[in-house]
């Protein structure tokens, strides 16, 4: 039995939850607790209706889009008082109920929406903007106009002005000068050339530990991997990569795994000035999968000649996983939903 309704449509999600989960799974889960007690507490306030939680991820419904964006609103606000970094994409349109199931564009596109944002941001189509541009407590910041995945019409996206600063801007913030002269650094999805071409999950899983990795570092812009992962197999140069994210450096490679063999490569470029810094392969077993991680991640810190502290050395040389076959099968399990 399926039932149609038009409705503005919240897709909120805590950023980096994986990763949070492998370093300190006591952390993670009371701030998934905390995550679900906020949202229930305003949900019920602002009369919505919580469709579905996909673990760390929540879809919820409103009948007014006014009433979704003040929601998220406040939402965000209270995440971040406990410190929890949540991005938010707001949507309306109609939407189709299949039982226990939501589909549409309109989900999609609120999910799309949320992974453009920000830590702490909250991101909203044009098609919710037209709904509240004329209210006076909302303000919004035009975006561009882009070209979502899997959906086929651009999507104009405007970003909602909330008076606190972002996760993100509360813990890295810096002066002026210090901003500007900070490095940034997108790692492109590392290609698969294993010789029965199925194991992308595992060079995604690479990638996204060694995002992680660099993360770490406080003086080092990381390009997050949702927004490194629209350009999974892009025919663009690495500088049209690199002036779109507005970053100075590239990290690229390959990953081929057969058997329990492995051969990685790795190179970094300095994309303004079409440099390569840095290129190493490393050849190795899965058993040694952890060290090449670290190896290539301290390689870039070199090439970058990054000054670390001794914590980040630390959280660099933390593998979150210690198991290869459970760092596999994790990786593996992402991949397939």
């Amino acid at each position: 039995m399926q039932a149609r309704r038009h409705a503005a449509i919240m897709f909120t999600d805590i950023v980096g939850y994986t990763f949070i989960m492998g370093s300190d799974e006591d952390r993670a889960f009371d701030m998934l607790r905390k995550n679900r007690e906020i949202h229930q507490q305003f949900i019920k306030q602002f009369k919505g209706l919580l469709i579905k939680e996909m673990g760390d991820g929540m879809l919820i419904s409103f009948d007014l889009a006014s009433d979704a964006v003040r929601c998220a609103i406040d939402i965000q606000k209270k995440c971040k008082t406990q410190n929890i970094p949540l991005k938010i994409g707001i949507h309306e349109g109609e939407m189709t109920f299949a039982g226990s199931d939501v589909l549409g564009d309109t989900v999609n596109i609120a999910s799309r929406l949320q992974e453009e944002g920000k830590e702490g941001c909250i991101m909203i189509s044009g098609k919710v903007y037209s709904e509240i541009k004329n209210r006076t407590d909302l303000r919004t910041t035009y975006i561009e106009e882009k070209a979502l995945k899997n959906v086929n019409e651009s999507v104009k996206v405007y970003q909602v002005n909330c008076e606190e600063q972002s996760v993100e801007s509360i813990d890295h913030k810096v002066s002026g000068s210090e901003q500007t002269e900070k490095k940034s650094i997108v790692v492109l999805p590392f290609v698969d050339i294993s010789p029965n071409q199925d194991n992308e999950y595992f060079s995604d899983g690479l990638t996204e530990e060694i995002i992680s990795d660099l993360s770490q570092i406080k003086n080092l812009r990381v390009i997050s991997r949702t927004s490194a992962n629209l350009f999974k197999g892009s025919k663009k140069s690495v500088s049209e990569i690199a002036r779109e994210l507005k970053v100075q450096y590239v990290l690229e490679g390959s990953v081929r795994k057969s058997g329990n063999n492995l051969r990685i490569t790795a190179q970094l470029i300095d994309a303004p000035n079409d440099e390569h810094l840095w290129a190493e392969k490393y050849n190795g077993t899965l058993d040694a999968v952890f060290d090449i991680q670290e190896k290539v991640s301290r390689s870039i810190v070199d090439a970058m000649h990054l000054k670390i502290s001794p914590k980040e050395s630390e959280k660099i040389a933390e593998h979150p996983i210690d198991n290869v076959k459970a760092f596999e099968l994790h990786h593996r399990a992402r991949y397939e939903m």
